[in-house]
């Protein structure tokens, strides 16, 4: 599994911030799946919020590499955590804490399926290699050359590599 979570820092407590700081984790995990050319074909997300309320989702599809997939996903759930927020009451609805993993990883690209349409496959493949690209130029000026709008003037350092318990980052990591 490759996956990402963080306690939400206050200016991001709020829900657009905690979605924001989602799809960050989002990308920055699907960018790593890519580095170790590898495919997921499930993503776990979970928000807490600060009354303890644990929303989870899971999420099962074809194994790929497309961020644009992964970040579907998270858009398709979130509706039903801002249900929950807004049903909740003041500081206690708050989100507190988002994860997200990628997992059911496979090193072969997804074989040929009958029911799904060769544009369909295309379409996947060809953004997957966009994000490959992106991946490439972000690891080649060792900054967020680019990035997705919604995610720009996002404070990078909150997201930057932290030494984690289930496995030791590689050097390459801190130079993003």
């Amino acid at each position: 599994m490759i996956g990402h979570s963080r306690v939400l820092s206050g200016e991001y407590r709020r829900s657009d911030g905690a979605r924001i700081v989602a799809r960050a984790l989002i990308l920055k995990a699907a960018s790593r799946l890519r580095y170790y050319d590898l495919h997921a074909g499930a993503m776990h997300f979970t928000a807490k919020l600060a009354s303890g309320i644990a929303l989870g989702h899971e999420a099962v599809f074809r194994p790929t590499q497309n961020s644009w997939r992964f970040l579907r996903e998270l858009d398709a759930f979130w509706p039903q955590i801002m249900d929950v927020v807004r049903s909740s009451d003041g500081a206690n609805a708050e989100p507190k804490l988002v994860s997200c993993y990628l997992h059911d990883l496979r090193s072969e690209p997804p074989p040929l399926d009958l029911f799904v349409s060769r544009e369909e496959d295309a379409r996947d493949a060809r953004q997957a290699a966009l994000w490959c690209c992106i991946d490439d130029l972000n690891r080649r000026y060792r900054k967020q050359a680019v990035v997705l709008s919604s995610q720009y003037g996002l404070d990078l350092n909150y997201l930057g590599v932290k030494i984690a318990f289930s496995r030791v980052p590689e050097a390459a990591e801190f130079e993003c």
